[in-house]
């Protein structure tokens, strides 16, 4: 014998009913679970800007203390140049650099600009460098190398003191008066020729020096003249072979001597491998 059982089935088995929503208890559940967070948040703000002005006083009480103690440094006594050395100077003295570098004995060795100093001496024209070492607690190094006048040139109608180059340095006046040989070039004169020339005239390789030379013209068209003083003549050549030439020279010049025919030459000129001598 069977039963049926006949009754209302749950058309949704595993859904589980709601429970009933209160409209109160979820208002002031909401504003409990924002509170939390929102009050960490203003801890951890208020907590960086504590940090950062704890990190400002710290920077700015050692800006401060630096400052205090460089003001104690560049006024302190310790601190004074005892000695100032000059080297490689010829031109220039040793008071006109100190007086051009605005450097003095007793004057704070750490308050001094060294670029500054650097700046006025290089304004020189006779500076070509210059080096400045400090030595603590005392003692101040300037190093420098000067130009060299080499020859005088014409620049309008002033006489100018002029390096290996041919380049001017300073007008000629009274003042440390040189004499040097008077250098014309033209407008296309090469400054690597005349500074090669330069070379070779004062390495000794001919039986003339620079103290021999009264004047050099160097020209494109009529090429290069040299005027010695002793003995008193004229060499010539053309600028292409200049080096070949003079080499021929000198050694007609070191026959002419052998002779005691020298002090006759008035003029020596090569061109090419050609030479000719004219005697008076």
């Amino acid at each position: 014998m069977s039963t049926l059982a006949v009754g209302r089935r749950n058309r949704f088995p595993n859904k589980l009913p709601k429970p009933g929503k209160s409209s109160k208890g979820n208002k002031y559940q909401g504003r409990c679970m924002n509170s939390a967070p929102m009050g960490s948040s203003i801890l951890r703000t208020f907590g960086r800007l504590l940090g950062a002005m704890f990190v400002l006083m710290l920077l700015a009480g050692i800006s401060l203390g630096l400052l205090t103690a460089y003001r104690w440094m560049t006024a302190h006594p310790y601190f004074a140049l005892q000695s100032i050395e000059v080297t490689g100077n010829s031109r220039l003295g040793q008071g006109e650099i100190l007086s051009l570098g605005e450097v003095n004995i007793g004057q704070n060795s750490l308050d001094l600009n060294m670029t500054d100093v650097e700046q006025r001496l290089s304004a020189n024209p006779w500076v070509k460098s210059v080096t400045l070492t400090r030595t603590l607690p005392g003692t101040l190094t300037i190093a420098v190398t000067e130009r060299e006048a080499r020859y005088w040139i014409r620049r309008g109608n002033q006489l100018w003191y002029a390096d290996a180059n041919g380049q001017p340095i300073e007008e000629v006046g009274q003042a440390k008066f040189v004499s040097l040989p008077f250098l014309d070039t033209d407008a296309q004169a090469n400054k690597d020729f005349v500074r090669n020339f330069t070379s070779a005239l004062s390495s000794g390789q001919w039986n003339f020096g620079p103290e021999a030379v009264d004047s050099v013209h160097i020209n494109e068209s009529d090429g290069l003249s040299v005027a010695l003083n002793n003995p008193h003549m004229i060499l010539e050549s053309n600028l292409a072979d200049w080096r070949q030439a003079l080499e021929r020279m000198a050694s007609v010049m070191k026959d002419l001597s052998a002779r005691n025919e020298l002090r006759r030459a008035t003029r020596i000129s090569c061109r090419g491998n050609r030479v000719w001598a004219q005697l008076d």
